[in-house]
């Protein structure tokens, strides 16, 4: 048996490089006819309507494969499911602001997936930049929630949407060498030897670390507490995710499901794989800063933001994605690391964390109340996830704006 020492060497990570998702890959194969202004339309009008799939535009296959209600795999433990939601409940400010802070930039330190990314993105626009975000923000609350995994349930929907979209971009990129920032929407040709297949195996285990290792490992770093069972469960919950979004199609082995250990010790080997300086990942995490800096009310406090990715990433992996040294700001983050640490250690603890909560709920809750932006219709959220996102104070008009209450299906 291998053992997670052994597990996962270059000759493994490699060949996943080499595998899309078969399954998806060739329901969309009748895509391969199309010219590349065809596809450009189809990939803008899939993403201006919120991944929609309308009759007259997709096969009657793919649809038929929609339709289907597919059940949760025959592994899932539901024990460990209603434990992970439990766990996103408990510490929902603090694991959004992660993401944002941190599983994003880790991600785009992986130079051959920002790469692609880059290519089919607009995120360089801020616009853009907060639609894709924000669409990543209500995929993670979606699939938190009680009942998204099951067949109906809004989570489940958004990953097979998902992996849809994936497809969709391996066309793109494979057969049309689309790259959005060129004249004409058309690049150099994908290096499929250099560069593996586009959004490929890796990149699709790498991402589900981002969400289920990465953020343990940030609320650890602030203090938290988390218990094995808890670990396990998080990462069973995201292995779920994985399997509706096509990870280990057709892989033998299976690469699913994994404990945290497991996890962890491939999300490190991942990174020590394909994390390299990339202009790409550069502009995509500069983007992200600039949006976030926006978004921070207090001018004195607007560089917080990139000082604390710089401070979750660290000098070495930072370096990869452009950013530089923050300055004297960097140690207002870690002074607020550290009173968050000890507020932890603390009996009445939860009264020095109140407002640092409350900061972290007015930060996320201005991305999702600017979900409205653009005509694009009003998300609701599950009452149990809007009280942990509901900041100690709001004005009337951000009241007014913040998602509403509502039974996720």
């Amino acid at each position: 048996m291998t053992t997670i020492t052994e597990a996962w060497p270059d000759s493994q990570l490699d060949a996943l490089r080499a595998r899309g998702d078969p399954e998806i890959d060739g329901i969309l194969s009748h895509l391969h006819g199309m010219t590349a202004d065809e596809m450009l339309s189809l990939y803008v009008g899939f993403v201006r309507t919120q991944l929609e799939l309308r009759a007259e535009v997709w096969p009657a296959e793919l649809l038929d494969w929609w339709d289907d209600a597919e059940p949760l795999p025959a592994w899932a433990d539901r024990r460990q499911l209603d434990r992970a939601i439990v766990f996103a409940e408990r510490w929902l400010p603090e694991l959004l602001v992660a993401y944002l802070l941190d599983s994003l930039p880790h991600a785009y330190a992986g130079a051959k997936g920002a790469m692609a990314l880059r290519r089919i993105s607009l995120l360089g626009n801020s616009q853009s930049l907060m639609r894709r975000v924000l669409e990543t923000l209500l995929f993670v609350l979606r699939v938190n929630a009680v009942g998204g995994l099951e067949p109906g349930g809004y989570g489940l929907e958004l990953a097979k949407k998902t992996r849809i979209f994936h497809g969709l971009v391996r066309v793109m990129l494979i057969e049309h060498a689309v790259d959005v920032r060129r004249s004409g929407g058309v690049g150099a040709a994908w290096d499929l030897e250099q560069d593996g297949v586009p959004i490929n195996q890796e990149d699709l285990l790498g991402t589900l670390w981002t969400f289920a290792v990465t953020t343990i490992q940030r609320l650890e770093h602030a203090g938290a507490t988390i218990s094995n069972a808890d670990k396990d469960a998080v990462v069973h919950l995201w292995c779920v995710v994985g399997h509706f979004l096509g990870v280990g199609a057709g892989c033998s082995p299976p690469l699913l499901p994994m404990s945290y250990a497991e996890a962890a010790h491939c999300w490190a080997r991942i990174q020590e794989h394909q994390f390299a300086t990339s202009p790409e990942g550069a502009e995509l995490t500069a983007a992200l800063v600039a949006r976030c800096r926006q978004l921070v009310g207090v001018p004195g406090l607007r560089a917080l933001p990139g000082a604390a990715i710089y401070d979750n990433l660290g000098p070495r992996v930072a370096g990869y994605v452009g950013l530089d040294h923050p300055g004297p700001i960097l140690h207002v983050v870690q002074l607020t690391d550290l009173l968050y640490r000890v507020s932890h250690q603390l009996p009445g603890g939860t009264l020095v964390q109140a407002p640092m909560r409350h900061f972290l709920k007015r930060f996320v809750g201005q991305w999702l109340r600017d979900e409205r932006a653009g005509g694009r219709p009003v998300i609701t959220l599950p009452e149990a996830q809007r009280r942990k996102l509901v900041p100690l104070y709001l004005t009337p008009r951000a009241r007014d704006e913040f998602p509403p209450a509502s039974p996720v299906r």
